[in-house]
């Protein structure tokens, strides 16, 4: 049986009482509350059969050391849709484009995007943001609006772009000039490998999967 963190305190000691072998996926660092990471490394990580994490980062968080010898690693592939058919703005001569994709939430804190691009522009570079993504929930609408009240103040007045939800923003990748992953602590980061696959210079934090798979200078900043 393959359990997911929310499916497994329904099904995971059901599974072990009847000696059904299971393997539990991870894909997130919940580090709130704290109870969370502490049950899914003594509870639910060794009650599984073998545990498979998105990244080391992933699995050094949620799986402890009595129960790392069956933890193994596998990163997501990343799907190549056909047919993009939705082409990114024209923009002016010599301006150059940051691309932030996913939803817009405080977990992923697009507001560093916005931090950052304010810096960027105080030292006289020419350069907008545009952001591939939308709310996905009600419960962030006023952190949403926060971020367009942040986009409508002088230097980022008129810099700043909310795309909304491109079904394949592979186009809108390959234009970027920087591809950039804001999230503190991201598990895997697929805009990071999306970015590879395009060859699209990319930016994140030093965290997670974005630490592991970039190389600071040579196939990123971090």
């Amino acid at each position: 049986i393959l359990l997911n963190t929310s499916l497994i305190a329904h099904l995971g000691i059901v599974a072990r009482l009847a000696g059904v072998p299971t393997a539990t996926y991870f894909r997130e660092m919940p580090r709130s509350p704290r109870l969370a990471q502490l049950i899914t490394r003594w509870i639910y990580a060794p009650l599984s059969t073998m545990t498979i994490s998105v990244s080391y980062a992933v699995r050094d968080f949620n799986v402890s050391a009595i129960a790392l010898h069956k933890g193994y690693v596998m990163t997501d592939a990343i799907y190549v849709e056909d047919g993009a058919t939705q082409k990114p703005p024209p923009r002016p001569d010599g301006r150059l484009r940051i691309v932030v994709l996913g939803r817009l939430n405080p977990l992923r804190a697009p507001h560093l995007a916005l931090e950052a691009l304010q810096r960027v522009l105080d030292r006289g570079i020419d350069v907008e943001l545009r952001f591939l993504g939308e709310q996905d929930s009600p419960v962030h609408a006023d952190y949403v609006r926060s971020l367009h009240e942040m986009a409508a103040q002088p230097p980022l007045l008129g810099r700043v772009f909310f795309d909304g939800f491109i079904a394949n923003p592979e186009l809108f990748v390959a234009d970027a000039d920087v591809v950039l992953n804001p999230r503190p602590e991201e598990p895997l980061g697929h805009v990071v490998l999306e970015a590879f696959r395009l060859s699209t210079p990319v930016a994140a934090s030093a965290s997670g999967g974005p630490l592991e798979h970039i190389e600071h200078g040579k196939t990123g900043l971090l």
